[in-house]
């Protein structure tokens, strides 16, 4: 099409012409990039071939491109004198400024530092009336900038403006816009196949298909870039402009391509092959993008095309492979179809453009590969629509057998339900057990005010609390968090209990610390629960008397339990009760023949001072980004909340536990004991 268009557009001059073409008298010098005008001394080489590179850059310095002179006499017949003029030069690369008879008449792409190329756009120029020589020799001066080499093609001619400007926009829509058309399928395409991979990622081919259409696009955009205002506000330069569009672009596209030719078989491609094209792409873009100069880049072209052809092969090879196969014989002489399109505008080209250098014809590549995509779309509609009759058939199938499944499922699942119900009722019974076994969460006692809030993840718990009391005195409280949920982790914690609070008050009675109350409970357990595999975690604390101040102190060991929170009323800090040397702590609580170790630690307690147990429900607890409550938020809720009652403080901190992990759920048991010291009698009086 294009070839007959321009047929019709550069016919030779007769009297009944449109236009009449400029006979090929063409010239070049070297010019210097700061000058406008060039001197008489100036020594013109007449251009003697019109294909690629016949505009040679001559710049001998590192610089990234040089400028040439180029001058084109021509006389204007007669049927054109005395009119407005229009002059068409149909390619021209890289940009160039021009000048009618001294007069300048309009440039075409930048000139560096921020040079932006014309691409493939026809150049159209006005010839007003009054600036040419109606009878003698007119001279078009063209200023060109050359990047690694130029190219002025032969096919330039003059006609009255209107129909000449008419003629550059058809050459420039053949050359260059009519690519549009291609990139909106493409794009269509790549949304539809992307979108269907992501219902069915098992599906490897709709990737490499949409992939392949997605850098198919960054590389047809260059064809028809300068003709849109995008191009110039990009704001990069046009050496990362070929870096990112043409050579980038146009390497994943082939690599997308070799493995869509790979995937289409649903065959696992051999990894040692994936990993060698990985790295021959990485090699292309690492070459690319080390480059600092366009000339160094055009000079890797031959390696790129090696690089590219080995790349590629791969795929067509695997597809002709496939031959051999019954099963997808059918399947590789579709794909050997959809490649002729392409490997035959590949072959024009080579031998229109490479060999013969000729400048106005279309990229027979691109449109080999448009048709090439759209039997690649229908082959792949054909098969989705077979797997989709498939499945229909399948799902007919399944209907029946589920059918026949279901009415035995009937039968189980009644069976089910007697279990569930009994399952249930065994459930519930150790909930009212556990329940009877927990003293009341909220109680005031003298010096202290006691407030626990108990959450259990299902219907029973593996968490277990208690304090104990003598004559209305509070002397030692306890938290112990068994491993494990539901009735298994419920049953320890009913052994556990009697446990607890038997050494507890058989140890504090003779005067155990804490640390050997704790031990005793362990190896009490360890031997009680037998091989069972639950263990605990826990704290046990006991009061000293309040002192002339009003201060308690408070012995507490820890069990590989989280360490408490202490609020300090007059400091208005938090802090973790912490035994002073960490690594003297270890072991947990019912393992059998462990070595454990629970030092303990001591601290004073004075009027409004908070302590905190809490189970690590409360700490772990996970938000929708996998972030937890933790510590800081716990010390930041029982600070903000300090003038509370302890019930309240303990409701207050679930309530920003709640907050934090919304809208997921809390996926443990909780519990939170507050101890919070008041006011006692003694020193009232004291006062």
């Amino acid at each position: 099409i294009n070839g007959i268009l321009i047929q019709i557009a550069y016919k030779n001059f007769n009297t009944n012409a449109k236009v009449y073409y400029l006979p090929e008298e063409f010239y070049y010098a070297e010019c210097n990039s700061i000058d406008e005008k060039f001197s008489d001394s100036v020594e013109f080489k007449k251009i003697e071939f019109f294909k690629y590179g016949n505009l040679p850059d001559n710049s001998k310095t590192e610089e990234d491109g040089s400028f040439v002179w180029v001058k084109i006499p021509f006389e204007i017949p007669e049927q054109f004198k005395n009119i407005d003029l229009g002059l068409v030069i149909p390619y021209l690369n890289f940009s160039e400024k021009a000048w009618a008879n001294g007069h300048f008449i309009g440039s075409y792409g930048t000139f560096p530092p921020e040079q932006i190329s014309s691409q493939k756009q026809a150049h159209y120029f006005l010839l007003p009336e009054e600036i040419l020589f109606q009878d003698s020799i007119n001279e078009l001066i063209l200023k060109v900038y050359i990047q690694g080499h130029g190219s002025i093609s032969n096919k330039i001619f003059i006609s009255d403006s209107q129909h000449a400007f008419q003629l550059s926009k058809d050459i420039s829509f053949m050359n260059s816009k009519i690519y549009m058309f291609f990139v909106g399928g493409m794009f269509a395409t790549f949304l539809i196949f992307i979108s269907l991979f992501m219902f069915n990622p098992k599906q490897r081919q709709y990737l490499d298909f949409a992939m392949m259409n997605l850098f198919s696009i960054g590389y047809i955009f260059t064809y028809f870039a300068a003709d849109l205002p995008i191009y110039t506000s990009l704001g990069i330069s046009h050496l990362m402009f070929v870096k990112i569009f043409i050579c980038s672009c146009g390497f994943l596209a082939i690599f997308f391509a070799g493995s869509f030719l790979v995937s289409y078989f649903k065959i696992r491609e051999n990894r040692i092959i994936l990993e060698l094209r990985v790295l021959i792409l990485l090699i292309e873009l690492v070459l690319t993008f080390s480059v600092y100069n366009y000339k160094y880049l055009l000079k890797l072209v031959d390696i790129f095309f090696i690089l590219i052809l080995i790349s590629l092969s791969y795929g067509i090879f695997f597809a002709f492979k496939q031959l051999k196969n019954k099963s997808t014989r059918i399947k590789s002489l579709s794909l050997i179809f959809g490649l002729i399109p392409t490997l035959l505008g590949i072959l024009f080209d080579a031998i229109n453009k490479v060999i013969n250098g000729t400048f106005l014809s279309p990229d027979l590549t691109i449109f080999g590969w448009q048709f090439s995509i759209i039997i690649f779309l229908l082959i792949l509609a054909y098969q989705y629509s077979k797997l989709n009759s498939d499945i229909e058939n399948t799902k007919k199938t399944l209907e029946l057998e589920i059918k026949k499944q279901t009415e035995t499922l009937q039968k189980v699942n009644k069976q089910l339900e007697i279990e569930h119900e009994k399952t249930s009722s065994e459930l519930h019974l150790a909930y009212l057990m556990q329940k009877k076994i927990l003293p009341e969460p909220c109680k005031d006692f003298y010096g202290w005010n006691l407030g626990i809030l108990y959450e259990p993840l299902h219907e029973v718990s593996g968490d277990l609390y208690d304090y104990f009391e003598i004559d209305d005195k509070l002397n030692g409280a306890s938290l112990f968090d068994i491993s494990g949920h539901g009735i298994s982790a419920s049953m320890i914690s009913i052994m556990a209990k009697n446990i607890i609070k038997r050494n507890f008050l058989r140890g504090n009675a003779v005067g155990y610390s804490p640390s050997k109350i704790l031990t005793n409970i362990s190896h009490e357990l360890a031997e009680e629960k037998g091989d069972v595999d639950n263990y605990l975690t826990g704290i046990i604390l006991t009061m000293e008397e309040f002192s002339k101040t009003d201060e308690c102190k408070i012995h507490l060991a820890n069990g590989g339990h989280p360490y408490p929170i202490l609020y300090r009323a007059a400091a208005e800090k938090t802090e973790e009760i912490l035994p002073q040397n960490i690594e003297n702590q270890f072991g947990a609580i019912g393992i059998k023949d462990f070595e454990v170790s629970f030092p303990v630690v001591e601290f004073d307690m004075a009027i409004d001072d908070i302590l905190v147990l809490y189970t690590d429900g409360v700490t772990e607890a996970e938000n929708g980004k996998k972030d937890q409550f933790g510590k800081y938020r716990l010390k930041a809720a029982i600070a903000e909340n300090s003038q509370k009652s302890p019930i309240e403080i303990a409701q207050a901190i679930k309530q920003a536990l709640i907050d934090f992990i919304s809208p997921l759920s809390v996926n443990d048991d909780i519990t939170i004991m507050v101890m919070k010291r008041d006011i006692t009698a003694d020193f009232i009086k004291e006062i």
